[in-house]
């Protein structure tokens, strides 16, 4: 998320870093890879040669028992594992036909072979594979230092990451529209032109190019929230969703805006193909497929949000260009000004406007000094009782650990061994609460014990407990 609200010098504004999250997606696989070889190459007896993470293998040296030691090595293998398939599933529309693109406007280097990738894909000439990708390089130069990132890429690798990841989906890339759109600025940056540091007018041209068309794609979601929750500030008797967002964005003091901001989206060529495939399905199978009709993308309900805006915006120039024609420029521009001016001034809107309760309470908080919470107040890490390798006692099964509990209470010296084996799972249990109990008051004598103090022990015995998660 830190990354989400980077900014790039080149754009000069928070949070719109969308073209250099291809090699993002690069760097966090190949850490989390090198995490993972190391994990699977250690084992609970000693770390791997070389290791990088001592702490957590000197952490796991001081696990005494075997089958605890195994199991936290498996979590973690399994924790790792994990993280590997949310990264995949959540940087793949990176790799996508219709983003992959936009890394060709990236960094130094990385823009530079990502060009290379899809000028070779749409020739057919990717065959030579990651040579053909750094063909050229001196061999101080396969290495890059990233400003962006903080960090030195490998370009050779990231070259294989290419291949890998986009392979398949560079074929699709090399044909949209997005993409023949930036050819020509793609095979100069292919040829070691500079984007972001070069000079010249031809340049110059790529460069606001880029940035009058594609630079205002925010790599998070908060632009659009904060316009959403402004243009609610906004919101008049009988207006639709969508002239709502135009009066959020006037109150906001936008008066510019460019009409090529968008990527075009190939939503709608893929449903249509999908639907051809559930027919062709349904009638193999002899049923009625459950369209009959060709795709067409839905204008009012959606999905195809890109192109809802975008014709929603075609249909008010419309409408304004017949205001203008009909008004003159003179007199548009004159009640366009006094329009904004009441936009931009809540105590103009009079009784047009409904407030909501939220901006109520924001402008009742306004010059009021700020008390923070409790919790606001708390520093520091709370260690939880599963942290402090603390046994649930509540979710231990009877069945399953009857022994442990007999070695506890003697370790505990709660019993003797000749008793310990009539003693019932319940007496233990009580008897281990109680333990915890009195042992905490010893501690802390005059404090009140905290609500839950019995729930959780810390075995004083190396026996092993088997609980729920």
């Amino acid at each position: 998320m830190e990354f989400n609200h980077a900014t790039d010098e080149g754009i000069g504004e928070a949070g719109h870093v969308s073209h250099h999250h291809l090699v993002r997606y690069y760097i966090k696989e190949k850490e989390l890879e090198e995490i993972k070889n190391e994990l699977m190459a250690g084992t609970i007896q000693e770390r791997p040669a070389n290791a990088k993470y001592l702490r957590f293998w000197e952490k796991l040296s001081q696990v005494s028992d075997a089958g605890r030691r195994k199991a936290s090595l498996d979590r973690a293998r399994e924790f790792i594992n994990a993280y590997v398939r949310s990264l995949h599933k959540h940087n793949k529309q990176f790799t996508s036909a219709d983003l992959i693109f936009l890394a060709c406007f990236g960094e130094g280097k990385t823009a530079q072979i990502v060009s290379r990738f899809l000028l070779l894909t749409s020739s057919d000439e990717m065959a030579a594979g990651v040579d053909g990708l750094v063909h050229g390089f001196a061999i101080d130069d396969l290495e890059m230092y990233s400003k962006i990132h903080k960090r030195n890429i490998d370009l050779t690798s990231f070259g294989q990451f290419l291949v890998k990841r986009c392979k398949e989906s560079a074929k699709e890339a090399v044909n949209t529209l997005n993409f023949k759109e930036v050819s020509g600025i793609v095979e100069r940056i292919s040829n070691n032109q500079d984007l972001w540091n070069g000079e010249g007018e031809q340049c110059e041209k790529d460069r606001n190019f880029f940035l009058e068309n594609f630079s205002a794609l925010p790599s998070t979601s908060e632009p659009v929230e904060r316009a959403v929750k402004r243009a609610r500030l906004c919101q008049r008797t009988g207006k639709g969703e969508r002239n709502v967002s135009a009066y959020g964005i006037a109150g906001d003091g936008v008066t510019k805006k460019c009409s090529k901001e968008l990527v075009v989206s190939t939503y709608t060529k893929k449903m249509a193909k999908k639907r051809k495939k559930q027919q062709a399905k349904a009638a193999t199978d002899g049923r009625d497929p459950r369209s009959k009709k060709d795709y067409k993308e839905d204008l009012e309900r959606g999905p195809g949000l890109t192109s809802n805006i975008l014709n929603h915006s075609l249909l008010l120039l419309k409408k304004i260009l017949e205001i203008q024609g009909k008004l003159g420029m003179l007199e548009y521009s004159r009640r366009y000004d006094h329009a904004l001016e009441m936009l931009q001034s809540r105590d103009k809107q009079g009784t047009a406007i409904r407030q909501s309760k939220q901006a109520e309470d924001f402008v009742a908080s306004l010059g009021k000094t700020y008390d923070p919470s409790a919790r606001e107040k708390e520093t520091g890490v709370h260690i939880t009782p599963r942290m402090a390798n603390e046994v649930p006692i509540n979710k231990c099964k009877k069945d399953q650990n009857q022994k442990a509990m007999e070695e506890e209470v003697l370790a505990r010296g709660l019993s003797t061994y000749a008793e310990v084996g009539s003693l019932g799972y319940e007496v233990m249990r009580k008897k281990i609460k109680a333990d915890v109990l009195a042992k905490w008051i010893t501690v802390n004598p005059g404090q009140v014990p905290p609500e839950k103090i019995r729930s959780h022990f810390k075995p004083e015995s190396d026996a092993l407990f088997t609980f729920q998660e």
